[in-house]
């Protein structure tokens, strides 16, 4: 391995992995991607069996949580996961993880009342959550580094099956046996798992290290209040709904900054954010999740109120976006794996963003699906050409010892940008509406909506372009 360009004085020493012999290795794979599937899945499967589960409990105050609590536990369980995984072993952690999903998957098909299918849904996103985590970091720890970049094309290409053929599948499953089995068809693909991945690095030998809990509960507070921010501000809530949640958000976020400064083994080292490569391959990521993933409601939005699309339309619309960026995610990887170099892929990736953002924000009430789908594939293009690089580039980068807690930081990067820009985009888009919109107001609002998203692409360019990775080792 090369150490970085531009090393901090402290030196982080680059990622050496334990590379196992290839058949287990790859066997150790099927089992993380079998298990991770099924994980990915429940992000978007349950919203097709959403009405099957109102008609039977109500509660349509809370349905919004049975996503919202889902995605909130996977951001909280992904940066413990990894850095219990440096810590206990990627093993056990893995293990421990499937052990979650599938008492949350079991508890969510047996669930009584909204109340209790929330409860199960959060528990089922604290462990797929750190299966998620577990996927990359265990990557790192069976592959060497140009390797690692194929592999990690591949389970883009899994990500990406799962998120096309949720919607579908979970509206399948619905119709033929009920919304129940949605959750419970999940155990006979994760249960398996553990078993496959054997070959997981088990527990690192040396002093244990005390788990910065108060760190974890004040991350997991502000998650919490960023994520019923976000939801309000997408519902379009006035400032007297959002602005105590902002302060609340803001005040427990500084203060996890603070502890995590303080505590010896933090859940998210932010002092790695000083290494150049690192910190770059953060602000990539969490601008990429913010400007293109925190918009996709919108542009199903702008497909369904400004073109009048119906749902099954807007669907095979956006699949353009999930094409694209399957296709773009794996070259990238494969071309990193053949040729040890990602320096100028993500400002390429970031000025296709730009460029993208700028044909959306023309986009009126005559513009035809086939135009927004081709703009929308070029969004996708610019994503998905970073999406496993900015995990690839952090590995390399960080010390064996905080691997999987570095490699959480770019997912949680992504994710909290994503519920950021949910946020910031609902403000823009219900400040700029009237009180009656009709098509061509609302394509107004979405067209600065999207204008908005321009200045932040900018400053993920300019990340992008302090990005200055060593070239990756052959073995």
């Amino acid at each position: 391995m090369h150490a970085n360009e531009a090393a901090t004085p402290a030196a982080i020493a680059p990622h050496a992995p334990d590379v196992q012999p290839r058949r287990r290795a790859v066997r150790a794979f099927a089992g993380l991607l079998l298990a991770v599937v099924p994980a990915t899945l429940d992000m978007q499967i349950a919203a097709t069996a959403l009405p099957a589960i109102l008609a039977e409990f109500g509660g349509m105050e809370q349905v919004a949580w049975v996503a919202a609590g889902f995605l909130l536990a996977s951001a909280v369980a992904m940066p413990l996961a990894g850095r219990l995984g440096d810590r206990w072993g990627r093993r056990q952690v893995f293990a421990g993880a499937v052990a979650l999903f599938v008492l949350g998957s079991l508890a969510c098909g047996l669930a009584g009342s909204m109340a209790q299918l929330v409860v199960a849904r959060a528990l089922q996103g604290a462990g797929g959550g750190a299966i998620i985590v577990s996927l990359f970091a265990g990557i790192a720890d069976l592959f060497a580094a140009r390797e690692r970049a194929r592999f990690q094309g591949y389970a883009a290409g899994a990500f990406a099956l799962s998120s096309m053929i949720a919607p579908t599948l979970g509206g399948l499953i619905t119709d033929l046996a009920g919304w129940r089995w949605v959750f419970l068809v999940n155990l006979p693909f994760a249960l398996p798992a553990p078993f496959l991945a054997a070959a997981l690095p088990g527990a690192r030998a040396g002093k244990p290290v005390r788990l910065d809990v108060t760190g974890a509960v004040l991350l997991g507070a502000g998650l919490t209040a960023l994520v019923v921010l976000s939801e309000r501000g997408a519902a379009g809530a006035g400032p007297a709904a959002t602005v105590p949640w902002l302060a609340a958000a803001a005040a427990l976020l500084v203060l996890w900054i603070a502890a995590s400064l303080r505590a010896a083994a933090p859940v998210v080292p932010l002092h790695l954010l000083r290494e150049r490569v690192i910190g770059a391959a953060v602000a990539v990521a969490f601008v990429s999740g913010w400007a293109t993933f925190g918009l996709v409601q919108y542009l199903v939005l702008f497909l369904q109120a400004v073109l009048g699309a119906s749902a099954t339309a807007a669907g095979l619309v956006m699949m353009a976006s999930t094409v694209s960026i399957t296709v773009s995610s794996m070259a990238s990887s494969m071309l990193v794996a053949r040729t040890g170099r990602m320096r100028w892929i993500p400002p390429a990736a970031l000025a296709i963003c730009l460029v993208a953002m700028a044909l959306l924000a023309t986009m009126g009430a005559a513009t035809g699906f086939a135009t927004v789908a081709l703009n929308l594939a070029l969004l996708g293009v610019g994503s998905g050409l970073t999406l496993q690089l900015m995990v690839l580039a952090v590995q390399e980068a960080a010390p064996a010892e905080e691997l999987g807690a570095a490699t959480a930081m770019v997912t949680v990067a992504r994710l909290v940008g994503a519920t950021v820009g949910v946020a910031v985009f609902g403000f823009v888009l219900n400040a700029c509406l009237p009180p009656a919109p009709d098509a061509a107001a609302m394509a107004a609002a979405l067209s600065r909506v999207f204008l908005s998203a321009l200045p932040v692409l900018a400053c993920g360019l300019a990340a992008a372009l302090a990005f200055r990775p060593a070239p990756l080792a052959r073995q």
